[in-house]
């Protein structure tokens, strides 16, 4: 959403995950009080959780084990054996669940066993393809084989369902990396560790805590978004509908299905809607929410089963101050859908402030085609519907993992322009789906999914597991019992000069977390010119930190003022904090060895020499890792790698042999810093190398834009 930076608010509204429990609870909450089945299971057989809210499974029947998953209620699973554990009250039974690809133990006091439905035979009027004739259409699509099994196996359950490939282009990793930035994915602050994010902007090493994006919301891991992002972790009967296409059909009879969404909601499916308006009057419209819904749908292009799922998952079956037009001063306002309801202390007063105002930056004309101000339920549910529509729906975000996760929209950048913030509300809304569906007796009805295909993927992308301290930031670093000057936890990359007549080093290091290990400590040998020491801190719950030294030996800098030697500066060529220069462009033939030695004049008794990655003098063009060395009677005092943006492989060209490199090496990268390599692969200098940076290389390759071979202004020093 254009006027949210973090397209958060857990939906646009910092969103409480207590509403949704409340949520789940109301709508199926008899499921708790039946009775498990009498007689004897037979192994394996279907299994629905009914704790309330939910319940953790486990490595082994004990509560002190380490928790796998968090299961929600209602979540289908398979019970595959019954074994004795710890007493869970005064029942020490567990049942040994499979759920996805996870396996593990759940006391049976959160389980009901359901017995297996028999498959009947299908009409004989119903023409049903074969499974030969089924898989060829799946192949045709594009799907993998592996996405094959999980659709064959849905299409005998519900055949005519029907299933389409979308083909996002991206490779799986490139594509996480996309979405595992700051506030743009989150978890509640009582998740586990494992599904929590320990980037340096997302985890406070002092004080091992997470910083809260929302109240009670924090960045989400990585390992965790990569599992949500894998649709064949949800090819199952209930997960699909994270990718059922919400567009408005208009063969489609919505009327008896929304009565049975809205049935035991504030959104009474019989009688007119009445509401306050902004005079505090009582008022009575001549519709019903179904009436609403199906014109907001019709208006909209948008499914009202979808828009009814989603005001109940936004103000909970019993409503809320959102949809109360009694709140503080806000008095008859309303937004149904909490659209603008995110960030700071009271994001329900925000989101009525939008219902009031209109969205912050959009024009006049816009607002108006939204229906603000949104003074009663009628224009809150046709307005937020349009929104919807306009924003997401009808942008090529017609599913509940494409609003989540922004990947195929021709209108929007790729991973911005989310409606949720809450990595799992796919999840926890498509159960929602489900079971209307199921309610209406219409879950075998035909419909359409749209589910993504990477252009590669690894085998599997397990549910993150571990536990235990998270915290492996390191808290100081020494060379030869000294301190490392500017040492800062956030810093990754140190140059350290070391005089000629210095052998050897001792490094040690310290974590911020005693029980985290640090791995590169100790003494080293150096060899003329760069040495790189890279320090590894892993935590115990198995999260591991680098830090890399770039130390060069033969300066003569060690112990001497720095003033005291030439200060490098030049016009055209550029260094950054760790001495790499920048700025030798080919296409201007910047990058000859003749051109830059004299490009620094140097007092008398100081020289000047450009060297290949080999150390040897160079003449002609040099590329990515050659270097200009301060010299004195023969002897190196100082040393600065040059980097070539794009230029990779050292070749001094931009190539398809640098794309291959980058593709190699892409996932390898997590700040600035590193090699010069891995310098020249950031092309766009934003301290990652991703997507970004293979489309500017594929840029220039292909005639387009050249790569600018300046220095961004915030890395640039003078020596």
């Amino acid at each position: 959403m254009k006027n949210h930076p973090r397209n958060s608010g857990l939906r646009l509204l910092g969103r409480c995950l207590p509403l949704f429990l409340l949520a789940v609870l109301i709508v199926e909450s008899f499921f708790l009080f039946r009775e498990l089945p009498k007689a004897e299971p037979v192994f394996p057989c279907p299994g629905v959780i009914t704790a309330d809210p939910s319940c953790n499974m486990r490595r082994d029947p004990n509560t002190s084990r380490e928790v796998l998953r968090e299961l929600r209620r209602d979540v289908k699973v398979t019970v595959l054996s019954q074994v004795e554990g710890e007493a869970v009250g005064e029942n020490n039974i567990w049942y040994e669940i499979q759920y996805g690809n996870i396996y593990g133990y759940v006391s049976q006091i959160f389980v009901r066993l359901e017995a297996e439905t028999p498959t009947l035979p299908l009409p004989p009027a119903m023409n049903i393809p074969g499974e030969a004739e089924f898989r060829a259409s799946l192949e045709a699509e594009g799907f993998p084989a592996d996405y094959q099994a999980k659709l064959m196996a849905l299409h005998s359950q519900h055949p005519a369902w029907s299933f389409k490939a979308l083909h996002t282009n991206y490779a799986f990793e490139n594509a996480v990396r996309g979405e595992y930035r700051p506030g743009v994915n989150m978890v509640t602050s009582t998740a586990p560790p494992e599904y929590k994010s320990m980037a340096e902007t997302d985890f406070n090493y002092a004080s091992n805590s997470w910083v809260e994006y929302e109240p009670g919301w924090v960045g989400a891991s990585e390992a965790l978004i990569a599992y949500q992002m894998d649709p064949r972790n949800f090819l199952d009967e209930t997960q699909i509908f994270q990718f059922e296409n919400q567009q408005y059909n208009a063969a489609m009879d919505y009327r008896h299905g929304l009565a049975a969404i809205l049935a035991e909601s504030f959104m009474n499916p019989t009688v007119p809607v009445s509401y306050v308006d902004t005079s505090a009057s009582q008022q009575t419209l001549g519709l019903s929410y179904v009436d609403l819904l199906v014109q907001a749908g019709e208006s909209s292009g948008v499914s009202p089963y979808h828009l009814a799922s989603r005001i109940l998952q936004e103000v909970s079956p019993k409503g809320s101050d959102s949809v109360s037009g009694t709140y503080q001063d806000m008095i008859g306002y309303y937004n149904f859908y909490n659209i603008g309801a995110y960030g700071g202390s009271d994001p329900v007063y925000a989101g009525l402030m939008t219902a009031r105002d209109g969205i912050s930056g959009y024009s006049a004309a816009k607002n108006e085609s939204f229906l603000f101000p949104w003074t009663d339920p009628a224009r809150a549910i046709s307005g937020g519907a349009v929104f919807i529509g306009q924003d997401y729906i009808n942008v090529d975000q017609q599913t509940l993992y494409l609003q989540k996760f922004n990947l195929l929209s021709r209108f929007t950048r790729p991973f911005t322009h989310q409606y949720m913030g809450n990595v799992l509300a796919p999840e926890y809304e498509a159960i929602d789906v489900y079971k209307a569906y199921v309610r209406m007796g219409a879950l075998d009805e035909a419909k359409e999914f749209l589910i993504p295909v990477f252009a590669s993927m690894p085998a599997q992308t397990p549910s993150p597991t571990g536990g235990g301290n998270p915290n492996n930031w390191l808290r100081d670093l020494w060379i030869n019992g000294k301190p490392i000057q500017d040492f800062t936890p956030e810093k990754f990359e140190y140059r350290v000069d070391i005089s000629s007549a210095t052998r050897g080093i001792y490094v040690q290091a310290l974590p911020w977390n005693q029980e985290s290990s640090v791995y590169g400590t100790g003494v080293y040998i150096l060899k003329p010119g760069v040495n790189e020491i890279l320090l590894q801190v892993t935590a115990p719950a198995g999260a591991v930190r680098q830090y890399r030294l770039c130390v060069v030996q033969g300066s003569e800098t060690a112990g001497v003022d720095p003033k005291a030697l030439p200060q490098l500066k030049s016009s055209q060529y550029k260094l950054n904090a760790l001495g790499y220069l920048y700025g030798a462009d080919p296409a201007q033939g910047l990058n000859q060895a003749e051109l830059i030695r004299n490009s620094y004049p140097v007092p008398e008794g100081y020289q000047i020499d450009v060297v290949d990655a080999s150390g040897v003098s160079a003449s002609g063009p040099v590329g990515t890792g050659a270097a200009v060395r301060l010299m004195a009677n023969g002897r190196v005092l100082n040393e600065f790698p040059i980097v070539i943006l794009g230029d990779g492989n050292g070749d001094g060209n931009i190539d398809v042999l640098d794309i291959n490199m980058l593709f190699s090496r892409i996932s390898q990268l997590k700040s600035q810093g590193g090699t010069a390599a891995d310098l020249a692969l950031d092309v766009n200098q934003d301290g990652s190398a991703d997507v970004m940076d293979l489309n500017l290389i594929f840029q220039q390759i292909n005639g387009g834009a050249k790569i600018s071979q300046t220095l961004v202004a915030k890395n640039v020093t003078q020596r």
